[in-house]
């Protein structure tokens, strides 16, 4: 079922292309030849499945963060970095981390035509849980993706000490557990 909107692509693209060298080539033989052709058409905002979004992620993150622990993740840190710009940067930095989280549970259903976000938290706790709920065919791949644009998101408000756990035991309620200082 085509649930996951691609915008990951865009930035990806733009990875590839990063400091002059053009990664493409290599990450097209990462692919098998039906999701060579299904890349090749992308656009943002096509809708995919979330397993192609998971094997397109699996297959990019190595090619473009070679030396992460998680590769994925990084994709998700990445493009959290790359569409805050301008005036959204600016707002990051006066906004908590609560109202950035829940604006982040409030897109949600933007980019995912299955499952609900939502964030946990109490007032005046620096920790806080993200869910997203019935979404039980949500790839490895974009759950880890979700936990690095989290990661990312906090770190462009300015908090330190930053931990984004997933807690990937029950597919009907995705959770990521969050603690900033």
């Amino acid at each position: 079922m085509q649930t996951y909107k691609a915008v990951f692509v865009d930035y990806v693209r733009k990875e590839l292309k990063r400091d002059g060298r053009d990664l493409e080539p290599e990450l097209l033989k990462q692919l098998s030849e039906a999701d060579r052709q299904e890349y090749r058409s992308l656009l943002p905002v096509s809708w995919i499945s979330p397993e192609l979004g998971g094997r397109l992620l699996e297959a990019f993150g190595p090619v473009l963060f070679p030396t992460a622990v998680d590769p994925v993740f990084e994709i998700g840190r990445g493009q959290a970095r790359n569409d805050m710009t301008g005036i959204y940067r600016i707002l990051l930095k006066v906004a908590t981390v609560p109202m950035v989280i829940n604006r982040a549970a409030t897109l949600f259903g933007t980019y995912h035509k299955t499952g609900t976000a939502s964030l946990e938290h109490v007032d005046g706790e620096k920790r806080g849980a993200f869910f997203i709920n019935e979404y039980p065919d949500l790839s490895d791949g974009i759950r880890r993706t979700v936990g690095g644009y989290i990661m990312g998101l906090l770190e462009l408000t300015g908090v330190k000490e930053i931990k984004v756990h997933l807690n990937d035991s029950n597919p009907n309620a995705w959770r990521w557990d969050i603690s900033w200082n």
